[in-house]
């Protein structure tokens, strides 16, 4: 008997499981006999069995290849590294992934599960085609190219929190939530999948959000088709800092932050294609009515608190001046009846900075020779240089003297009052947090 194999004779059977966490293991097999090859194992709960199936390589995504099923391991045998000197299986074996897999879906001839390795999300379907013959498929990715995730949001133009009137009828508000732009797509039958609009600079492909959410167990009702709407996720009361960390975070981490710090919710703002059809140039007194039948149809997908009257909007102005109001201090977004894109108000405007350098701490301060005075930047689509010395712990100022090469080409956040046109420059920018989705 080999290691870790108790009997060749036994396969288990798959059993029936769904939105579940099993163990999951790849073994590279250098085999005397069937030679180079890997070893995919698979551990449901509460069992001892490593379901195994041998295959010649790892497919990327949209790839297919055989995967013929081995004879049930021990799974104390997952994980493995080291000889075989003889026997079945002799040879070496290095194991080159270890941890915990999401099985979507489960049954005797189909397994759907997903890896999460770092930031990446990596989702395969393991389908029976014959006796111990099976098909191992990666589809990540296949659902936003099919798609064709949109790699852009619309610009919104700026209104003076003082210049807004409430007196507008064919005006809508709704506060400005503290969160993540992304996009949701929904297909008949078919699980709902998130993304960002941005591009992962390592895959080439729009980051995959959709397991950091709870919205990927709801399956898209038929009479909605083809249909992509715009969302906002947020955790009410918190800001875009804590929100970004849980985004760009493993899937794993990230659903473990939420349960101590709050749970992520979509807000849906705007739709891009309802039942098949381009709808996003539309007005947004067309598109709300598409957007209220997606969200009577699956109601997590919520629509913001939504201000129609005067007294409505001079309630929701107040709390926003004051920080007062339970979601976000943001501002206010404004959604005039006959036009597509919105309007935001905001105190203070958010800018994307590229870091190009450090400058050094002021003589005499506290930072003096110990911790940098702050970044120098050049703001997204610009080539001003701007000068970010606020918003910086102790903790960064520090890294960054010891270290300043590990945050030049870094994005960062920014605060500022306003931007000049004619310069580029930001007026009083204040910093706050990285953006690692631009270059992770």
């Amino acid at each position: 008997m080999s290691l870790g194999i108790p009997d060749r004779n036994i396969f288990k059977s798959i059993p029936g499981d769904v939105n579940s966490s099993w163990g999951g293991n790849i073994q590279v097999h250098k085999a005397k006999k069937a030679g180079l090859h890997y070893d995919l194992r698979l551990n449901p709960p509460g069992t001892s069995d490593a379901l195994s199936w041998a295959i010649r390589n790892l497919p990327g995504p949209g790839q297919k290849t055989l995967a013929v099923e081995q004879p049930t391991h021990e799974s104390s045998y997952m994980g493995y590294s080291g000889d075989i000197p003889e026997g079945y299986g002799a040879g070496t074996v290095e194991s080159v992934f270890m941890d915990k897999v999401e099985i979507l879906e489960s049954k005797p001839d189909k397994i759907l599960f997903n890896m999460y390795r770092g930031q990446s999300v990596d989702r395969y379907m393991l389908m029976r085609t014959g006796a111990k013959d099976w098909l191992l498929y990666n589809y990540t990715g296949t659902a936003q190219e099919t798609e064709k995730v949109p790699d852009y949001k619309s610009h919104y133009k700026s209104i003076k929190l003082n210049e807004l009137r409430t007196d507008y009828r064919n005006e809508v508000w709704s506060p400005k939530l503290d969160g993540g732009h992304n996009t949701v797509l929904i297909r008949p039958n078919k699980r709902l999948d998130v993304y960002s609009y941005r591009t992962s600079l390592k895959t080439g492909r729009p980051i995959d959000h959709s397991y950091i959410t709870d919205l990927y167990k709801i399956r898209g009702p038929v009479d909605l088709g083809n249909t992509i709407v715009r969302t906002e996720l947020y955790i009410p009361g918190k800001d875009s800092s804590i929100v970004g960390g849980i985004l760009n975070s493993n899937v794993w981490k990230s659903r473990e932050n939420q349960e101590q710090g709050g749970k992520l919710k979509p807000a849906m703002f705007d739709i891009i294609r309802f039942k098949n059809k381009f709808v996003e140039d539309r007005p947004y007194s067309e598109k709300l009515e598409m957007m209220k039948e997606v969200t009577s149809k699956i109601p997590e997908l919520e629509l913001p608190p939504l201000a129609y009257t005067q007294q409505e909007k001079m309630l929701l102005k107040d709390k926003i001046i004051s920080g007062k109001h339970p979601l976000t201090n943001e501002g206010i977004i404004v959604y005039k009846m006959d036009e597509s894109v919105p309007y935001k108000s905001k105190q203070t405007e958010d800018y994307d900075v590229l870091i190009k350098g450090i400058f050094s701490a002021s003589p005499g301060s506290k930072y003096e020779g110990n911790a940098i005075g702050g970044f120098l930047g050049t703001p997204e689509n610009s080539k001003a240089e701007v000068r970010i010395g606020s918003g910086i712990s102790d903790e960064l100022r520090r890294e960054a003297y010891l270290n300043p090469n590990k945050f030049i080409g870094s994005w960062i956040k920014v605060k500022g009052q306003m931007k000049y046109d004619r310069s580029g420059k930001i007026r009083m920018p204040i910093f706050q947090e990285f953006r690692i989705e631009k270059y992770k």
